[in-house]
C-alpha cells in the first residue's frame, strides 16, 4: 500500500537520456534521511520546475520506489510557504532596497547604518518594528541552513578530492582553494 510523504529536493532535475528516452531525474531526502532518486518523463513540467531544497509531496510504495504526487490531494497541508499579506509586501520591498537590490518601493537604510547615523541630527532614527523587518520565517531559515550544509559538504569533498588527484603537483593553500572553488561552481552549475 502507498502513502503519502513529503520529502526535500535535494537536487536540481536534471535531463538524462536513457534506454527508455529521455527522462528527468531529482534526488529527494526522505524523512528517515535517506537519498532517493525519483525518475520521471523527459518533458514533464512538474518534475523540471523542482527546485533545491523545495517540499514535494510524494507516495511511497512498499518496494521503496518514490513517485512524485502531480497535484495534491484536498486533505493535504500546503507544501508552499504561505502567501505574503499585501501589507507585508511594502515592508518587503523596503528589505531588499536596504540589501542593495531592486525594488519599487522606497529605500530605507539598513540597521547598521541607522544605528551608525544615529549620531547625526539628521539622521532617520531606527522604525520601532526594524527586528520584525528583518526577522525571517523559521521555514525559511531551515531552507537555509539546509542549502549552506549542504555546499559545505559540497565544498569539503571538493577540497579533499583537489589535494587527492594533484597530489604530484605542488599547490599553494590559495591555488588549492581556488581549484576546489571552481569545482564547487561547476558542480552547482550543473
Amino acid at each position: 500500500m502507498a502513502q503519502l510523504i513529503e520529502v526535500e529536493a535535494v537536487s536540481n532535475p536534471r535531463q538524462v537520456s536513457t534506454k527508455q528516452g529521455d527522462r528527468v531525474v531529482f534526488d529527494v531526502l526522505t524523512p528517515d534521511g535517506e537519498r532517493k532518486a525519483i525518475w520521471r518523463p523527459g518533458d514533464d513540467p512538474v518534475a523540471l520546475a523542482i527546485r533545491l531544497s523545495q517540499r514535494v509531496l510524494v507516495a511511497s510504495h512498499g518496494s521503496g520506489n518514490l513517485t512524485l504526487i502531480d497535484k495534491q490531494p484536498h486533505n493535504a497541508p500546503p507544501l508552499a510557504p504561505p502567501q505574503i499579506a499585501p501589507e507585508d509586501e511594502e515592508a518587503i520591498a523596503r528589505d531588499f532596497d536596504a540589501f542593495g537590490y531592486s525594488s519599487p518601493a522606497p529605500a530605507v537604510a539598513p540597521p547598521q547604518q541607522l544605528a551608525t547615523a544615529a549620531a547625526d541630527e539628521d539622521a532617520p532614527a531606527l522604525p520601532d518594528d526594524w527586528r520584525d523587518r528583518y526577522e525571517w520565517h523559521p521555514e525559511r531559515k531551515r531552507m537555509m541552513a539546509a542549502t549552506v550544509e549542504q555546499v559545505a559538504k559540497l565544498y569539503r569533498f571538493a577540497w579533499d578530492t583537489v589535494g587527492r588527484e594533484m597530489a604530484g603537483i605542488e599547490l599553494s593553500e590559495e591555488s588549492h582553494r581556488a581549484i576546489a572553488t571552481t569545482c564547487v561552481l561547476q558542480a552547482v552549475k550543473q
